[in-house]
């Protein structure tokens, strides 16, 4: 994340996460996983369609700007102005451009996610360990949550041969204060 991604301000959005990196990153991971077919709607615009066209790219302008991507935000912002006055020739000479920009954004994006993926990857475990596990369901029943986010912790830091899926359930559900679920499945 430190080289950055050029169209992007990284300053701008780990200020927006409080500095939280794996937040951020999070989110420019969503962005790069949803926008594609946002681009694709974009690409089939006509000029009878300006309605469903003008919602296309005002999602692009606002996840854009979500991740402070502002070059591509601005461009979206501006086709958008373009279809709610029916100008349909700045649509036809600047839509290619937003899209070409967006799809070289999302490519640096996720070239950068994985470099940072493969710098810090995690430990390899056959599956998690059955204490912590209990550990985990135990803070659960006892709604101790520093114990909980210390066994959620302790689990999340290895990935796993079997049963990486229970652990990113726990995830889920913990986030979601599911305790009598964790439980339950535990």
């Amino acid at each position: 994340m430190d080289k950055g991604v050029p169209g992007i301000n990284i300053k701008k959005g780990l200020l927006r996460f409080n500095g939280d990196k794996d937040a951020y990153l999070d989110v420019l991971r969503s962005y790069a996983k949803n926008t594609p077919p946002l681009l694709e709607t974009a690409g089939e615009f006509n000029e009878d369609d300006l309605t469903d066209y003008t919602t296309t790219v005002h999602g692009i302008k606002g996840s854009s700007g979500g991740v402070c991507a502002e070059e591509v935000a601005g461009m979206a912002e501006a086709l958008e102005k373009a279809a709610q006055a029916g100008d349909y020739d700045y649509i036809v000479t600047h839509n290619d451009s937003l899209i070409q920009t967006t799809r070289k954004l999302i490519s640096d994006i996720l070239n950068m996610t994985a470099e940072i993926d493969a710098s810090n990857l995690k430990p390899k475990k056959t599956a998690p360990d059955i204490k912590t596990l209990e550990r985990l369901r135990q803070a659960c029943a006892d709604y101790e949550m520093s114990d909980v986010d210390t066994a959620l912790e302790e689990l999340e830091a290895f990935d796993y041969e079997s049963g990486g899926d229970l652990v990113i359930w726990l995830q889920e559900n913990v986030e979601l204060m599911n305790f009598d679920e964790i439980i339950e499945k535990l």
